[in-house]
């Protein structure tokens, strides 16, 4: 026996499988907090009115979440190393699936002492099964493994 569905419950299956795709895509770092609220905001739009309750209440509260979750699209840890001279910015875009890291140290010029930098590399997650995911993992990684293991503190 085959079950019969209809315009509605395809309607409900789509509009609760754009919400997880978006969900995930937030969480794992692929969007960012403005995209995932405007495509939140439009899958509203688009089944409002068409869709049960209960979905309707699910997506309006993963807009309220979203709304509420506090995301910058670019993230930069600056830390001096204890000996006072050299300097390591991290540098991760929301988004992106690679991290920067520039290092630097203190040059003294006419004008007084600045940082000068150096050296810059990029560590990229391309082939990973999640690289959104992994890059911003790795990002607060090498923030932990800058300040632990190699004498570096943070500059807030």
């Amino acid at each position: 026996m085959s079950e019969d569905y209809t315009l509605i419950d395809e309607l409900e299956r789509k509009a609760l499988d754009a919400l997880s795709r978006i969900l995930s895509d937030f969480d794992a770092g692929a969007i960012s907090q403005p995209a995932a609220a405007f495509a939140l905001r439009t899958l509203f739009d688009a089944v409002s009115g068409l869709v049960g309750a209960d979905t309707f209440d699910l997506i309006s509260e993963a807009s309220k979440k979203v709304n509420e979750t506090q995301h910058n699209d670019q993230q930069r840890r600056l830390f001096v190393h204890a000996s006072g001279t050299d300097f390591c910015l991290l540098e991760y875009q929301y988004g992106e699936a690679e991290i920067t890291v520039k290092r630097g140290s203190v040059a003294m010029e006419s004008a007084g002492a600045r940082i000068k930098w150096h050296r810059d590399s990029k560590a990229t997650f391309e082939d990973e099964p999640n690289p959104f995911e992994a890059a911003a993992a790795r990002f607060k990684q090498y923030a932990e493994t800058m300040q632990n293991n190699f004498g570096f503190v943070e500059i807030k």
